[in-house]
């Protein structure tokens, strides 16, 4: 996932590539670095699903909980067929009881 990474810092214009390392990221546990490629992501585009859905899951990682519902809500808007921001919006809220 490094080369992932690294090509994604050197490419900045490409979201594809961004969103890629963002979930490498995630899954790496390495949530600041995710959450920051979903940012620049939505910095080009603020209403793309998918990087909501990476920031909201990033923002989960980091505990912040509140947060991450707000962003996963933003993804659903974005895309109300997006399955996968419900099921993560529905695992958040799980866990904040």
């Amino acid at each position: 996932f490094q080369e992932y990474v690294r090509a994604a810092d050197l490419r900045q214009d490409d979201i594809a590539l961004q969103l890629k390392a963002g979930q490498f990221l995630l899954l790496a546990a390495r949530f600041d670095e995710a959450r920051g490629k979903a940012q620049r992501v939505l910095d080009r585009d603020p209403r793309h699903a998918q990087a909501h859905l990476l920031l909201g899951n990033a923002w989960a990682g980091l505990k912040n909980y509140d947060e991450s519902v707000r962003i996963l809500n933003q993804a659903i808007d974005a895309d109300p067929n997006h399955g996968m921001a419900r099921a993560a919006l529905a695992a958040v809220e799980a866990v904040r009881g």
